[in-house]
């Protein structure tokens, strides 16, 4: 009984070990921004839009997220300005004022996408 105990204990250490010993760990780093892009309301769009862009191209981020990017050619800009280091990228055309206003960029091909759309609650504040 005693030595059945004891080779079940050394049993158990040794999976915790193996499993620690293939653990690692991964960092993502993400960036999530609202870009304040709603037409005809929102000021300097091009130019905050390409100081962003600057600032992707010298970035280390892995994975970015943009709301309200509501035109195609607001999204065409970001998605042409960083293409050469996030090479992958979604907008969401459907929705209100063209478009839900999500651009996805990442450095790593995008697998499946999903949308889930929600009716506007409230009143548009711009």
């Amino acid at each position: 009984w005693y030595q059945s105990r004891v080779r079940e204990a050394v049993y158990q250490r040794r999976v915790r070990e193996a499993v620690v010993s293939t653990q690692s760990t991964v960092t993502i780093k993400v960036l999530s921004l609202n870009m304040w892009g709603v037409p005809f309301a929102s000021k300097k769009i091009k130019e905050r839009s390409e100081h962003l862009i600057e600032h992707l191209l010298v970035s280390e981020y892995q994975i970015v997220g943009l709301q309200e990017v509501f035109t195609s050619w607001h999204a065409k800009l970001i998605q042409d300005g960083v293409k050469s280091i996030f090479g992958h990228s979604h907008w969401f055309k459907s929705g209100s004022l063209g478009s839900p206003g999500l651009l996805v960029l990442s450095r790593y091909p995008i697998v499946e996408i999903a949308f889930h759309p929600f009716a506007l609650n409230g009143y548009l504040n711009v």
